[in-house]
């Protein structure tokens, strides 16, 4: 039995044993008993209060996941502040997303398997992608996201048409697979932008891994690990603005750092 619950037996009880006589009340004894149930009815209405907020927030996202974009392309809401885990996952009719303002996070897999999405608009607000939140995304082209700190596990894993990527200078962690297998990649731009503010990068394991069309790489203050190339069989130069990584031996790939 809830506190609420209790309370309204307690008060139940104590009013039928008022009209049995069984209770005999002083007036003090009566200015707490209305007091209690005062509270209990601001309790009941600050609880009606959430569960008519969070019913009208449920029905926003609900909105968000019915569909009712204007063609192909998907206008997310100004109010939605996150994609749900699985929201539009293996939707074959989505071609574009346009991602508002305010939206700070995509939830994992939100996109995974939408494999006629071509584009994606970021949000200049800071945003989180989730684990595997555009996986095979097979016909996706480029993607520039301008405020990010981090790249979730397998964000871009299988998108084979990928080409371009541009990243803010201030991303601090690429994870496991994020890109990996994105055989058509080219480009990743994520090189300084301006003289201050520029973080350490990390570039985990297999993030590039089976990248065939990526020959170069630039990137600021990277911390590489010896595994994030795999397989990257035309990479030759990778550009590092920091002097650290000019003599590893990167796992199954020739490319060479150059710390400049």
């Amino acid at each position: 039995m809830s506190d609420t619950q209790l309370k309204n037996k307690l008060l139940f009880d104590f009013y039928e044993n008022i009209k049995t006589g069984k209770e005999i009340l002083s007036v003090e004894d009566l200015e707490i008993a209305i007091k209690t149930m005062e509270n209990a009815k601001e309790e009941l209405k600050k609880k009606e209060q959430k569960r008519l907020q969070q019913a009208q927030l449920q029905a926003i996202k609900n909105r968000a996941s019915s569909l009712d974009f204007k063609g192909k392309v998907l206008q997310l809401p100004y109010n939605l502040d996150h994609i749900d885990t699985n929201a539009y996952r293996g939707n074959k009719e989505i071609v574009k997303v346009v991602i508002n303002y305010g939206c700070s996070s995509i939830g994992e897999h939100a996109f995974e398997g939408c494999t006629n999405l071509r584009e994606v608009v970021f949000p200049r607000s800071k945003i989180i992608l989730r684990r595997g939140c555009f996986k095979n995304c097979l016909s996706l082209k480029e993607i520039d996201i301008p405020n990010i700190s981090n790249i979730c596990p397998s964000a871009f894993e299988n998108c084979i048409s990928l080409e371009k990527v541009f990243l803010p200078d201030t991303i601090s962690n690429i994870y496991t697979k994020a890109f990996s297998n994105c055989r058509s990649l080219q480009e990743v731009d994520c090189a300084p932008k301006s003289e201050y503010g520029w973080n350490t990068l990390h570039i985990y394991p297999r993030v590039f891994e089976k990248c065939i069309s990526l020959e170069k790489l630039e990137i600021y203050k990277g911390y590489l690990d010896n595994k994030a190339f795999i397989d990257c069989a035309n990479l030759k130069e990778i550009y590092n603005h920091y002097r650290f990584g000019e003599n590893i031996k990167f796992e199954k790939c020739d490319a060479k750092v150059i710390c400049v």
